[in-house]
């Protein structure tokens, strides 16, 4: 058996782990939120910009409901300002958590014109200024982030 190796692969790899490591030493020096500690609801309250699939705006979670709710708006670059509805500190299994499972997850919707636009994230344990997920639009998954401004 003859062994064959791609340098361009292994420089690729070696460089990803370096980034990870890198990463990770910063979280550290930067003594960060422990992330075996998990946010509570009102931690997703705040400002972001937000960016999903390249479409910009401000997204800001400003008041609390019953249990896990948080109510908000979002601005995009058009200036109009849009309902939104959250579940926060939800569970693995999207319920609102009252056990010790990760509570890290935030589901929210925007009403635009077409409709309600669902967006599926989680808080970063260790920087929990940035949410990072999924949403969807004509039943295609797209990514999205939101980075909590100062």
């Amino acid at each position: 058996m003859k062994f064959v190796y791609d340098k361009r692969k292994i420089v690729l790899t070696l460089s990803v782990v370096a980034l990870v490591g890198l990463a990770f030493a910063v979280a550290m020096v930067l003594g960060q939120s422990d992330p075996r500690s998990d946010p509570k609801r009102d931690e997703f309250l705040g400002t972001y910009d937000m960016n999903h699939d390249g479409w910009k705006g401000v997204l800001v979670l400003d008041r609390g409901g019953e249990f896990c709710r948080l109510y908000g708006t979002y601005t995009g670059t058009d200036g109009v300002v849009r309902p939104v509805e959250a579940d926060a500190a939800l569970n693995r299994s999207g319920q609102c958590s009252v056990t010790p499972l990760p509570t890290h997850r935030i589901k929210f919707s925007i009403k635009f014109d077409f409709g309600w636009q669902k967006f599926d994230g989680y808080m970063f344990t260790r920087d929990r200024r940035i949410i990072a997920g999924l949403t969807w639009w004509n039943n295609i998954p797209f990514g999205f982030y939101a980075v909590k401004r100062s």
